[in-house]
């Protein structure tokens, strides 16, 4: 027997880690959600925080604006020094 985590993608289930199990074979599956399904309210709150940044970026100086751009651009060419842990 073999225990699994996996997720369903609205269409098939998708396992969590690789698993090995006999190919072109029927399978018995019993499903038992481990979380509650997640609601739309997550997408909502994104939304409205995304909202307020654009407000705050609305509001900066342009010397900010233009700070607020080096720093994006050295983050994209990843030249920010990284710290060891």
């Amino acid at each position: 027997m073999t225990t699994l985590t996996a997720h369903f993608d609205g269409q098939v289930l998708v396992p969590e880690q690789p698993v090995e199990l006999p190919t072109d074979c029927v399978l018995e599956i019993t499903v038992r959600p481990l979380s509650p399904a997640p609601s739309k309210v997550p997408h909502q709150a994104t939304l409205d925080l995304m909202r307020e940044w654009e407000r705050e970026d609305e509001a900066l100086s342009p010397e900010q604006k233009v700070e607020d751009e080096r720093v994006f651009a050295q983050l994209e060419r990843d030249e920010i020094p990284r710290v060891r842990v």
